[in-house]
């Protein structure tokens, strides 16, 4: 469920404010632009490649060109980039920052291959 739009756009809301809040403008700015640059990517890219999805029974209902997996794209651009901004913070220990990097490395491992399970791609 982290692929959706219905997750994404509030998430990307809340950040944004929060990065305002904070006078981070440019990650405000960079975030939105990370948001609609990888969906308008992975629309480009899907039209490019006009690879069909698999031939097998798939415990969900996808519709569209299979690759590159929309789930999967987006959230190694939202996650990688939220990532990056959390350990680009000078007070996070290393410790930490090796922990972001791999939760967020995981759930999008995860994502990807939900969706090759999921008989999508």
């Amino acid at each position: 469920f982290i692929g959706p739009k219905r997750i994404y756009f509030p998430l990307l809301i809340i950040l944004v404010m929060y990065f305002l809040v904070r006078k981070k403008l440019l990650s405000a700015l960079l975030l939105t632009i990370n948001y609609y640059g990888s969906r308008y990517l992975n629309s480009m890219l899907k039209l490019w490649y006009e690879r069909a999805r698999p031939d097998v029974t798939q415990l969900v209902t996808a519709t569209g060109y299979s690759f590159p997996s929309g789930h999967t794209m987006n959230a190694t651009a939202f996650l990688g980039f939220i990532a990056y901004v959390t350990i680009t913070e000078e007070r996070i220990t290393l410790h930490k920052k090796l922990l972001i990097i791999f939760i967020a490395s995981f759930v999008v491992l995860s994502i990807s291959v939900s969706r090759i399970y999921l008989g999508v791609h």
